[in-house]
């Protein structure tokens, strides 16, 4: 830990002229599960903190090195567990964002390095804070009240498994602005490579890891709108594994509201996942059951005061075809500046 906080350091030094920004964030997550297969219950709290800085390296801010690392420590019964598989779960600390991005001209793009994806894909499909090594395009073009973007990107697996699994994905997305609402349209696709290597006990036996074909498309909808001092959100997105010829569809709905003058968000949401829809060892690991699942969750979020926040979500869930029945409560305080 102290060897990567002094690399950050000396990296930090050497770009003295470079306009900068510190990143530094701490969270606590309390972690409870009952009803799980056999009568398991799991409990568990995981203490992390996320810090990092962040150069533009020319006055126009066309390009952006970031560096950041995280620690964290867990109890005991999270760092052992090994269905505990999240990287927020385990104790220690590593290299979790390294990447560089250059825009040139107005509209394109180049980005290279670490990075917890936050892309264009729904996390059905991949983990939000999954770590991924990549490489990218981004091709934008924007105007007075609409927009578009094109995506293309590699990517390799960088979390625990060392199993050298890699996918492709490209997404084309526009973009609509109106008076007090706002909505996009994505299309998405992505293909992976070595899915035989996958863990198969987090993988729920899928018929694509025998197969090691996987090729998915998919469409996403957001709608935003401003209504009575409240912003109104909806999201649908559903995806279609073209590799096999059934249980392959996955979908996900959800709803929510945020009161602006009370600064509180409630939401709900529900989503299905056939067995062989997603690859079930690197989608969303707030579920439990990876694939071939269908449940509901309810959600809250709450800014305390400025930089630190409180956030709930209650996570209900069925596998498909049987009658086992799980529940989660995650409960999370955040302080970030």
């Amino acid at each position: 830990m102290r060897v990567i906080a002094l690399i950050v350091l000396l990296i930090s030094c050497s770009f003295g002229n470079a306009e900068s920004r510190y990143i530094f964030d701490v969270e606590l997550l309390n972690d409870q599960l009952r009803d799980l297969p056999m009568g398991k219950q799991l409990s568990g709290s995981t203490l992390s903190i996320d810090y990092g800085v962040e150069w533009h390296l020319d006055e126009d801010g066309g390009s952006l090195l970031t560096i950041g690392v995280r620690s964290a420590i867990s109890s005991e019964s999270r760092g052992n567990e090994a269905v505990f598989r999240e990287k927020e779960s385990t104790s220690g600390s590593e290299l979790s964002l390294f990447s560089f991005q250059k825009r040139f001209g107005d509209y394109h793009h180049f980005s290279v390095g670490r990075n917890a994806f936050a892309g264009h894909l729904p996390s059905f499909v991949i983990d939000e804070d999954l770590p991924l090594d990549f490489i990218s395009y981004r091709y934008e073009s924007s105007y007075s009240d609409e927009g578009m973007s094109f995506y293309l990107g590699n990517h390799a697996v960088s979390d625990p498994y060392n199993s050298d699994i890699r996918f492709s994905s490209l997404g084309l997305e526009f973009m609509f602005l109106g008076y007090s609402s706002e909505s996009h349209l994505r299309f998405f696709a992505l293909e992976y490579e070595n899915l035989d290597r996958i863990d198969r006990v987090q993988n729920q036996n899928q018929v694509i890891a025998e197969n090691d074909e996987y090729l998915a498309y998919g469409v996403e909808y957001g709608y935003m709108k401003l209504m009575d001092g409240s912003i109104v959100d909806f999201y649908a997105a559903m995806l279609k594994n073209q590799s096999v010829s059934d249980n392959n569809r996955a979908f996900r709905i959800e709803l929510s509201i945020l009161p602006m003058e009370w600064e509180q968000k409630f939401g709900v949401a529900y989503q299905r996942i056939e067995r062989d829809a997603v690859v079930g060892a690197l989608n969303d690991d707030n579920w439990w059951f990876a694939s071939n699942v269908k449940g509901f969750s309810v959600f809250y979020n709450m800014e305390i005061a400025e930089d630190f926040s409180f956030s709930a979500q209650y996570l209900d869930e069925n596998l498909i075809g049987t009658d086992v029945n799980t529940q989660r409560l995650q409960t999370r305080l955040n302080y970030s500046f």
